[in-house]
């Protein structure tokens, strides 16, 4: 459902981005902000009005029976909710008249189902992986299925249809009663159909007759209107006064600035490395730098010489985005099209659309650029043609022949041949095409160079082009102190330039066969990076590669390209070590590592029990909600240390020699009554873990006592499952990374997953350069905490242990 909608919200113009809080994301509506909930919490949300809008699926409206509003059925992940059992169970293709156990999720639901049925039968609830139940701990399930497959695989049938499900818009049933949000929400409903009424037409007409053309292009016309207008308004949570501007502030470039120290930032495709030298001799310069206004003359005549052409022929521009825009405002206005490939950068839209332009987007799904389709869509309205190459984002790149021929197909437009990434690929075409009066190159001093903080581009073209481009902006683009760096930098001369191309060369062939050894799909690429289609993949191999301190770049709200990355290669050898080992980790795990307490083992009863009960020793009141908070508070990997600390907290002071002896004495038992251990139960069936361990070996790190995990593991019949077990005698406590470290050893893994429930164990595992996964104890908040373990950086929380099956390669 998850990547679904937001396809949908990206179709319609809103992006939703991923942020430093996994469940918080940005979301581009001014004064609206999102969540990212399980579909039932979402309309438990709704229903309370925490929440004005979301998306849910209708089967958990009707098992809530909640009191919301349907807006919209979107049509998205459409199923069924049904009754199956195992197929050797039906007597004549009905069920036994015996007492049956019925397992679902759905309580209400499938009581209600039962009731009708006149089924003799009890209700078991399950928390997911409900298919799994038949024969032996279930009869019959109630589960929500797409095409059945996964009920077949299980040797389960369907017996009955209890409803038809699909994704939905709703709304808390107040906010509509509030003029300003009901005109929000009427507004972004409007939005979100035009596009689903777009997907419709689509579909609808794609083999419609020639002669319908006109037709099919006014309809789209509407529709652009009618989302434009949505869109406009959508954004808004009320009327506004002051100055009004045609320009939808959500289409800002907004790239999220994530980071700091130790980050490793492969997502912005920054080059070299420049040297210190470079700011130890700008520091040395005439003050009188920064007194006058900057002169461009000299980097001017530097670049001119360097092409061999008359200065005139040269603009210096803020990177080479500025000569874009430029360009566009010169040459583009309302009825004159810019015709660019697609993917490609996505500067061009937006000057695009800030000149007027209209965009023709052409597809370039493959390494070799599409002239014949380019030569197809250039008519008389085409204004600007570009052609970035090396491609950003897919590092393809056009050939001599591709440019002249569109060149000279397009004589009264510009073809606007984009060179940013031209160091690092095969052939540069500066030199062939500088003749052609019709062609403007545009390179950059941010990539190869590595002065992207300086913000210096250029561009060549004829003394006529540039001269436009000069009288579309201002006089002073670039800072006198980046025009000097950018003349010593050139002053240094290729070689530092060559060795830095040369190595990130041989990164991107080595990175390349990496990812296709991982079951990726990487493209060719003669850029700085490598894009990377990774299928359903793509977010959690991002998240993961995040987690263990290394960015790449995501295109959540790019459709088409949801499901791809791009990696910047970092031109240094033990940078890309740590790149290649990230990746090796995330994509191909060698072990896996589970915390034991609030993982595996269900100690709600038993240890934070006997928190309790000894605070309780001492006339002091705790509660599980303090024990959580705790927890999530961190450092609280011990829980004798943890119970002190409660205790201290209400003015009491306790040794923890004692707390210790109280806790083990009503954790273990005492004088021949059983301890509160006993209380304690396996969180996720065996047959999960046996499942898991064919896969991969697994181990336990744990803050208990050697001889408690022993008996806990033993206990549940789990013990032979683990090859390694790391307690409290074996090392330092989470969340230092040593214990974790310790496990790998015993595993004799280089890389590793690890499961926690606390934000210690996220961090051990992080610590340690092993994937750090959360999921949420039985009975904790699961809200609350599920933020604390996205915050101390887990790449994915769980909903359940299960979901590891899917997560694993």
């Amino acid at each position: 459902m998850e990547q679904a909608v937001l396809t949908l919200l990206a179709d319609a113009g809103i992006r939703v981005r991923p942020s430093a809080r996994g469940y918080r994301p940005e979301v581009s509506l001014p004064g609206g902000e999102a969540k990212l909930l399980k579909p039932q919490n979402i309309v438990e949300m709704l229903a309370l009005g925490s929440r004005d809008v979301g998306f849910a699926g209708a089967d958990w409206v009707a098992e809530l029976e909640a009191d919301v509003v349907e807006l919209l059925d979107t049509g998205l992940d459409p199923v069924q909710l049904v009754a199956a059992a195992p197929a050797a169970l039906l007597e004549g293709g009905r069920l036994p008249a015996r007492r049956l156990i019925v397992a679902s999720e759905y309580e209400r639901l499938a009581r209600r189902w039962i009731g009708a049925s006149g089924l003799c039968a009890e209700f078991v609830r399950s928390y997911g992986a409900t298919e799994v139940f038949p024969p032996e701990d279930a009869d019959v399930i109630v589960d929500n299925t797409a095409t059945g497959a996964t009920l077949e695989a299980n040797g389960l049938a369907i017996v009955d249809v209890l409803m038809p499900s699909s994704t939905r818009l709703y709304a808390h049933r107040a906010a509509l009663d509030e003029p300003v949000r009901r005109r929000y929400i009427e507004d972004l409903v409007l939005l979100i159909n035009s596009v689903l009424e777009a997907r419709r037409r689509v579909m609808l007409e794609v083999n419609a007759s020639a002669r319908r053309e006109s037709g099919r292009r006014h309809r789209r016309r509407r529709l652009r209107s009618v989302a434009d207008r949505a869109m406009t308004t959508a954004t808004t949570t009320g009327e506004q006064s002051g100055p009004r501007s045609w320009i939808n502030p959500a289409s800002a470039y907004d790239q999220p600035v994530r980071g700091g120290a130790g980050m490793l930032r492969l997502d912005r495709n920054e080059g070299l490395l420049p040297s210190p030298a470079a700011l130890a001799e700008l520091a040395q310069a005439d003050p009188e730098l920064l007194r006058r206004y900057p002169d461009v003359a000299e980097l001017t005549a530097r670049l001119a010489a360097r092409w061999s052409v008359a200065p005139e022929r040269v603009i210096v521009t803020a990177g080479a985005d500025e000569a874009i825009d430029r360009a566009c405002r010169a040459f583009l206005m309302p009825g004159r099209t810019l015709l660019l490939p697609d993917p490609s950068f996505e500067m061009l839209d937006r000057y695009a659309a800030l000149a007027g332009g209209e965009l023709a987007r052409v597809p370039w799904p493959s390494d070799a650029f599409p002239t014949g389709a380019f030569l197809e869509r250039i008519d008389a309205r085409t204004a600007v043609v570009a052609i970035v190459s090396p491609n950003n984002p897919t590092g393809g790149v056009a050939t001599l022949a591709d440019v002249l021929r569109l060149a000279a197909a397009a004589p009264d437009a510009l073809i606007l041949l984009d060179h940013a990434y031209v160091e690092y690929a095969n052939y540069d075409l500066t030199a062939a095409v500088l003749d052609i009066p019709n062609v403007l190159v545009l390179r950059t001093l941010s990539k190869a160079w590595g002065l992207a903080g300086c913000r210096v581009g250029y561009a060549i073209g004829s003394a006529e082009v540039t001269a436009v481009l000069r009288a579309a902006g201002g006089p002073y683009p670039v800072a006198a102190p980046s025009l000097a760096l950018a003349v010593r930098q050139l002053e240094r001369g290729a070689a530092p330039l060559a060795e830095h191309v040369a190595r990130v060369r041989e990164e991107r062939a080595a990175l390349t066969r990496q990812l296709a050894s991982l079951g990726l799909s990487p493209r060719a690429s003669q850029a700085n990076f490598v894009f990377v289609e990774c299928g359903r993949r793509a977010r959690f191999c991002a998240a993961g590669l995040a987690a263990l301190r290394v960015l790449v770049r995501e295109f959540p709200d790019r459709p088409g390209m949801v499901t791809a990355l791009r990696i910047t290669l970092p031109g240094e050898p033990a940078a890309f070590e740590r790149l290649t080992s990230a990746l090796d980790t995330v994509l191909a795990p060698e072990a896996l590592v589970f915390d034991l307490d609030g993982v595996l083992a269900d100690v709600r009863e038993s240890q934070r029990a006997a928190m309790i009960e000894t605070a309780g020793t001492y006339g002091v009141s705790v509660t599980m909600e303090d024990i959580e908070d705790a927890l999530r508070a961190g450092d609280a990997a011990n829980d004798w240390i943890v119970t002190q600390r409660l205790i201290a907290a209400r003015g009491v002071q306790a040794e923890l020699a004692s707390v210790t002896t109280r806790f083990q004495a009503l954790y273990l038992g005492a004088a021949g009554s059983p301890g509160l251990r006993e209380r304690e139960r396996l969180i996720v069936p065996r047959a999960l873990l046996e499942r898991l361990a064919e896969r991969l070996p697994l181990a336990v790190v744990t803050g208990r006592p050697r001889e408690e995990a022993r008996w806990f593991l033993e206990h549940e019949g789990v013990a032979d499952l683990f090859r390694a077990v790391v307690c409290m005698e074996d090392a330092a406590r989470k969340p230092d990374p040593a214990p974790v470290r310790l496990a790998l050893k015993r595993l004799r893994a280089r890389r590793a997953w690890m499961v926690g429930n606390t934000p210690d164990d996220i961090r051990a595992a992080a610590g340690a350069d092993v994937l750090p996964l959360g999921v949420v104890a039985p009975g904790d908040d699961l809200a609350a905490t599920a933020d604390a373990l996205a915050d101390a950086g887990a790449a994915r929380v769980l909903d359940q242990l299960a979901d590891l099956e899917d997560l694993l390669p």
